[in-house]
């Protein structure tokens, strides 16, 4: 099942390499989701000359449910239509993932969300304005939501939508499309790609380990294809987000290569650096997938949580900007990190070893210098804690051998 890129509760700005229906399922607490949501166009029918302009309102009946967030994801003929642009709603203001336009494939995509600040609909709403192009004659043409298409509501764990009903579109008049009024130039230009899972020199076991990408072209992203040691990982991702689950028991315990080969609607391609993951299964790994030897971090000194709102289970997003593995320290080591959540970052504390606080910040960045004579000496790990302004919290562990960082984990 093709993960999307928000979740199933007002969340926190966690909505990018992290994948949607991996996230619904993370919320222990929440009640099952009441599947009586439906999502169609407005009009459901329409008649236009071709040639013409014409929009097509995406819009969502609640039933029982209060809507928070819903992913669009739209197929049409894209020799019938030529889709021109998609604006979210006064309702929906808060972009999740851009506007992906594809008028070669005839797809296109957009995430959006209701601002933390403002309550979740109830009522028939409209998400999103799809504006579109008459190309040439058609007669029911559909313009349609991908079973791909979801949305999430307070206190529901899961897609709340049972319903995703099409617009059909009749076009009349000539049947040629509309030329373009310049020639289009010929793309030469590859699309940059990059692996964000698992982190570069991680362990790793068991059935159910995240492998993801990005991507991007100045055009448009066709594919992106997973490789392990040369060879292709799992199918040919066509859709945004580029990400898989990897089940590591068939391979052979040891050190192995992870990259991802993106290409783009012009067939030109790109390969990603290679991330080195080593493969340590046993016999006591179990069936669930994880990281070997998580530490837990320090609780003395740390920020007391606050209270957690109802429906606001997503930690903090951390990205680690310095160090990267495999960095080696003479005599002292760089650390900077930043956070981002949609309730916005409280605070980032620094703290050693599961001991010692040595700095905390106020807000979503900071840096420390560590320069200590025993740098160089054993092992030690520093964590860096993220608090949202609901009381949810991230940690990332970077851990150092002799003075070499051989890990970066986050959990």
């Amino acid at each position: 099942m093709k993960p999307s890129n928000i979740r199933g509760h007002r969340s926190g700005y966690l909505i990018t390499s992290v994948v949607f229906s991996l996230l619904l399922a993370a919320l222990p607490h929440a009640a099952k989701a009441a599947a009586d949501t439906t999502l169609f166009f407005n009009p459901a029918s329409t008649s236009i000359a071709n040639d013409t302009q014409f929009s097509l309102a995406a819009q969502v009946n609640p039933g029982t449910n209060a809507v928070s967030a819903a992913d669009l994801r739209v197929t049409f003929d894209q020799t019938k239509f030529r889709l021109d642009s998609i604006t979210a709603s006064a309702s929906f203001s808060l972009e999740l993932a851009a506007a992906s336009i594809n008028n070669t494939n005839g797809t296109a995509s957009i995430a959006l969300g209701v601002p933390l600040s403002t309550p979740s609909v109830t009522t028939t709403t409209t998400v999103a304005t799809f504006s579109f192009h008459s190309l040439s004659n058609a007669t029911n043409s559909p313009i349609a939501f991908t079973t791909a298409s979801l949305a999430s509501a307070d206190n529901e764990s899961g897609n709340v939508i049972i319903t995703r009903t099409p617009s059909l579109v009749t076009v009349t008049g000539s049947a040629d499309p509309v030329p373009d009024p310049d020639p289009v130039p010929t793309d030469t230009t590859a699309p940059t790609v990059m692996m964000t899972d698992p982190a570069d020199g991680l362990a790793v076991y068991g059935t159910t380990i995240t492998v993801a990408a990005t991507a991007t072209d100045d055009v448009a992203v066709a594919s992106v294809q997973f490789k392990l040691d040369g060879a292709d990982l799992g199918a040919l991702d066509t859709e945004y987000p580029y990400v898989m689950i990897w089940n590591t028991k068939p391979f052979s315990n040891g050190t192995h290569t992870l990259t991802a080969v993106a290409t783009d609607t012009s067939g030109n391609t790109t390969t990603a650096t290679a991330f080195t993951v080593t493969v340590s299964n046993s016999s006591s790994s179990g069936n669930s997938g994880g990281h070997h030897k998580k530490d837990k971090p320090a609780k003395k000194k740390i920020a007391t949580l606050a209270k957690t709102r109802a429906g606001e289970r997503i930690a903090p997003f951390i990205t680690i900007a310095a160090p990267r593995v495999g960095t080696a320290s003479a005599k002292s080591l760089y650390v900077q990190a930043t956070a981002r959540d949609r309730s916005g970052v409280k605070n980032m504390v620094f703290s050693i070893d599961n001991k010692y606080v040595k700095k905390k910040s106020a807000g979503s960045a900071i840096s420390y210098t560590y320069a200590k004579s025993n740098i160089n000496k054993g092992t030690k790990t520093f964590y860096i804690i993220a608090l949202d302004n609901l009381g949810n919290k991230k940690t990332a562990g970077i851990t150092l051998a002799n003075g070499k960082v051989v890990s970066i984990r986050y959990w």
